[in-house]
C-alpha cells in the first residue's frame, strides 16, 4: 500500500501506477527488493515514489533500506522521489534518516519532498519544500509547478513555516509525548476489544494501519464496510482499498486528536465491526 494521493496525482498527470507490494511480516512491513527491481526494469517507469516514514504502514526505514531502494532506482535510470513529510513523527526508538544524508544515495538523481504542515498542523498554510540538487531536475519541477498552477506561494505560510521550524520544538515535543499516549491507548483498545484485528507496528507517522480482515468476512469489501461505519456509527475510517491493491481489508486510523475523541471513535469502530460480522453470519 501507499499514500492514496500518489495514485490520484499519477492519474491526473496522464501516467500509470506500477505497484510493488510490501511484505507483511510478523514484526513489521518490509520491502520486496526483488519485486522492486522487476518493476523498475519496465522502461515506462520513470519515477519511484517512496514514503519515508511510510504512510500508511508506519515504517521508519533504516539506512540500509533507503540506500538499497535508492540504488535500485539509480541503476534503473529512475528518479528517486522521497516523501519525508512525516519525518518528525517517530516512536519506540526509531530514527528518521533523511534520504539525502544516507551514504550511497546519489543527490543528483534524488528529490526530497517535505513540509512542516504535518508536524505543526499547518496544512492550511499551503507551503511545502521540494529539494533537488540537479539543476535540470529543478527546471523540470519548476515547469510542472507552473503547468499545474501551483507556483504562487502564500507569504503568510512562509512566515508560519519559518516560525514553526525555528521556534516550535517545545510545542512539538509535547505533541509527540501526547501521541505516544494515544498510541498506547489505541493498542490497549485493540488488544481488549478487537483482538482478532492486528495493528501494524507504528514506528512513524500518526496513522494506524489496522488489519480488519478477520472481522470483514470473505468478500473483504472495505469500501462498503467504511461506508457502513459512517452511516450507522457516524465514524469515518479511511478504507485501505484507496491505498492500492494491497490495502483491501485494512483501515487507516488517525490518532492525532484528543484522546477521548480517539477512544470514542475506536469504540464506534469496534461496534461497527461487530455489527458487520454479525451481518455476515446471518
Amino acid at each position: 500500500p501507499a499514500y492514496n494521493c500518489f495514485f490520484s496525482s499519477i492519474r491526473n498527470n496522464g501516467c500509470f501506477a506500477a505497484e510493488t507490494a510490501l511484505l507483511m511480516g510478523d514484526a513489521c512491513w518490509t520491502i520486496d527488493f526483488a519485486a522492486l527491481e522487476k518493476t523498475l526494469a519496465d522502461p515506462r517507469v520513470k519515477v519511484l515514489l517512496f514514503c519515508s516514514p511510510h504512510n500508511p504502514v508506519g515504517r521508519v526505514w533504516t539506512a540500509d533500506e533507503i540506500r538499497r531502494t535508492a540504488q535500485i532506482a539509480h541503476q534503473a535510470g529512475v528518479l528517486f522521489v522521497c516523501d519525508e513529510i512525516h519525518g518528525e513523527f517517530v516512536f519506540g526508538g526509531s530514527r528518521y534518516l533523511p534520504a539525502a544524508q544516507v551514504e550511497g544515495v546519489d543527490p543528483l538523481r534524488t528529490v526530497i519532498l517535505t513540509s512542516p504542515t504535518k508536524t505543526f498542523n499547518l496544512a492550511g498554510a499551503g507551503i511545502a519544500a521540494i529539494i533537488a540538487a540537479d539543476p535540470k531536475v529543478r527546471a523540470k519541477i519548476d515547469r510542472a509547478i507552473n503547468d499545474n498552477e501551483c507556483c504562487d506561494v502564500n507569504v503568510f505560510g512562509v512566515a508560519a513555516d519559518i516560525a514553526a521550524w525555528n521556534q516550535g520544538e517545545e510545542w512539538f515535543e509535547a505533541l509527540l509525548s501526547y501521541l505516544q499516549g494515544n498510541l498506547a491507548a489505541a493498542q490497549a483498545f485493540f488488544a481488549e476489544k478487537l483482538p482478532l484485528c492486528r495493528l501494524s507496528k507504528l514506528e512513524g507517522t500518526y496513522l494506524l494501519w489496522a488489519d480488519m480482515r478477520p472481522m470483514l468476512g470473505a468478500d473483504l469489501d472495505t469500501d462498503a464496510f467504511c461506508e457502513s461505519l459512517k452511516t450507522h456509527e457516524k465514524v469515518w475510517a479511511a478504507a485501505g482499498s484507496h491505498y492500492g491493491r494491497d490495502g483491501e481489508g485494512f483501515v487507516r486510523i488517525n490518532i492525532a486528536t484528543q484522546r477521548a475523541l480517539l477512544l470514542e471513535g475506536l469504540t464506534r469502530l469496534a461496534a461497527g465491526a461487530e455489527r458487520w460480522q454479525n451481518r455476515e453470519k446471518e
